[in-house]
Parts: C-alpha cells; structure tokens; sequence
C-alpha cells in the first residue's frame, strides 16, 4: 500500500470508530423511575378515595388526565370529567379502594392500576342506597407537569353472593 492510501484507509478507519462510539449510546442510561412512579400512582388513587369521602370534587378530578375516557358498566363510553363533575357525590356515597398492582412501563410514560372496592351508592333504578364490591382497573399516563393522570377507567361489579 502506497503512503498516501494507507493515510486514507487509517482516516476512514478512524472515523468509522468515531461515529460507531458516538452512536452506540455513549451517554449513560436514564434513570429508573418505575418504583418512584408506582408509589405515585398507588398515592394517587388513596388521595382521589379521601377527595371522595370528603365530597372534595376539585382533589377528586386532578385522578383524571383532561380527556379521560370514563369506562363504566351500563354506560356510553365519555370523555373527559364533565359527567362526574356535573354527577358531584351523591348523600350516602362511599367508597373504598384497594390497590392490587400498579405497573409502569420501562418507557415511563404509561403505567396501570387495578385492584378491589367496596362502594356504597345509589342504585340507578330504585336511587336507594345500595352496596356493591367489585374490581377496578384504571390506565395512567404521565402528564407534561410529571404527575400522572388517569386515561382510561372502568370497573365491574360482583355478582351477589
């Protein structure tokens, strides 16, 4: 190899190394937030169950992010909180949740809940009060201020024993 192309060959070998180092991620992964984000959430859902027992609707709503689909058995799939809003919290209302699993993903953007309630509302035929248990599953998506909000809701209720 004459002086000239082994200069060439060694610069294009060097900045082969170059870019494959610039590319490989030299910079160091982020950090794992998933622990921090879970207790988040689980902190999230005990806030919106005392905000519920205490009537408070402002604390309750911050549960959900601005164009939450709201899920719930018997009803037209809705958008946003204007129906619990509007709904406010009926004389009697009651409510208990507990929370099985949150999962966030690795991306750190979305994560999930479910778990168990027992409620105590009224009944929307007779509007008695009437207690139900069931399981409850909600979506979360971390909003642009860091805190996480509620995409989508739902829940069941148990069959009577």
């Amino acid at each position: 190899m004459q002086p000239l192309a082994k200069i060439v060959a060694s610069m294009a070998l060097t900045a082969s190394l170059a870019m494959a180092a610039g590319c490989g991620g030299g910079a160091a992964p982020a950090a794992d937030t998933r622990p921090a984000d879970e207790k988040a959430i689980r902190d999230l859902v005990t806030q919106t169950v005392d905000a519920a027992a205490k009537r408070d609707m402002d604390t309750y709503l911050r549960f959900y992010a601005p164009n939450a689909a709201l899920v719930l058995p018997g009803l037209p799939i809705t958008y946003g909180v204007a129906s619990p809003k509007k709904n406010g919290f009926p004389e009697g209302y009651a409510i208990k949740m507990d929370t099985a699993k949150v999962e966030i993903a690795r991306s750190g953007d979305l994560g999930y809940a479910f778990g168990t309630y027992e409620q105590t509302a009224p009944d929307p035929k007779t509007h008695a009060l009437a207690d139900s248990v069931g399981k409850w599953m909600v979506v979360f998506q971390k909003q642009p201020d860091g805190s996480w909000g509620a995409i989508a809701d739902t829940y069941n209720v148990d069959p009577p024993p």
